[in-house]
């Protein structure tokens, strides 16, 4: 735009690489001892200082790994161009600071989920791949939203092995991030494929919620890329009298979920 300074690709890529130096070194101790200031060159980011203060904390080896792969995965798609600066300025600041919204609002607001199966073992067998939900009108016979191929997830899975399943209820009013944050932060541990959905569907009908309100179910558009915000889509399932109800929509959606209905998630089984 007339009037602003010129970007300066390379200040950008090196300001974002610090702040990813700065969330690897958070992590990398395994006996947690990390207690820093760091600042960060004040003409990088508009003249404003930033100060970052890093806390104790307890990481394994499992986590490590987890976060590692995020950071790779926020580098090669800065570096592509399909994350822009701004995002990644802002949203990497609240990572360094310890500003976590999802888990702060569930920490100190309460729970967002209830875990209703608790001792129940709810099973899906191995699973090929490949049942869809788009045109499965003999599953879905109520309606099926065309949104899944208006965002091209009208695909086959991948296979999966024998998985349990837990089923809880919504108990506080909260957006799709919010839900499956509070369950996990590493939402890939939360994905199902659509083919699992389907037959969750067929073979476990009765934990579904009734009356047309919502059961959902997280999936993830492309399978072999991590769980990014844009590579996650929540599916709707509901049960009406003339059968099964199902849509899809993204992850990012803004919209809040009411606890007063109790709406229900489906997601593999944690192990503690």
């Amino acid at each position: 735009m007339r009037g602003e300074a010129p970007r300066d690709e390379r200040s950008e890529f090196y300001a974002v690489d610090i702040y990813l130096k700065v969330c690897y070194n958070y992590f990398h101790n395994n006996l947690g001892i990390i207690i820093e200031f760091v600042w960060i060159d004040k003409m990088l980011f508009e003249n404003k200082n930033y100060i970052v203060m890093t806390k104790k904390i307890i990481v394994t080896d499992e986590q490590f790994g987890v976060v590692s792969k995020r950071l790779w995965e926020i580098q090669r798609r800065f570096k592509e161009g399909t994350l822009s600066f701004e995002y990644l300025d802002k949203s990497l600041q609240q990572v360094v600071e310890g500003k976590f919204n999802n888990s702060e609002q569930t920490v100190e607001n309460g729970p967002i989920l209830r875990l209703i199966s608790a001792g129940e073992k709810i099973m899906l067998e191995a699973n090929n791949g490949k049942s869809k939900i788009y045109g499965n009108d003999k599953t879905f016979n109520s309606y099926i939203s065309n949104n899944f191929e208006k965002l091209k997830l009208n695909k086959n899975s991948c296979a999966t092995p024998e998985t349990l399943l837990d089923v809880y209820e919504l108990i506080k009013d909260a957006k799709f991030a919010e839900i499956f944050n509070s369950l996990n932060c590493d939402l890939d541990k939360l994905v199902m494929t659509q083919s699992q959905i389907v037959s969750f569907c067929e073979k476990h009908p009765t934990w579904l919620r009734q009356n047309g309100v919502a059961t959902f179910f997280l999936i993830k558009k492309n399978e072999d890329l991590l769980a990014t915000n844009d590579n996650l889509f929540v599916v709707d399932v509901g049960v009406y009298s003339d059968g099964l109800d199902v849509s899809v929509g993204r992850f990012e959606y803004d919209s809040v979920w009411h606890a007063r209905y109790l709406p229900r998630v489906v997601a593999p089984q944690l192990i503690a």
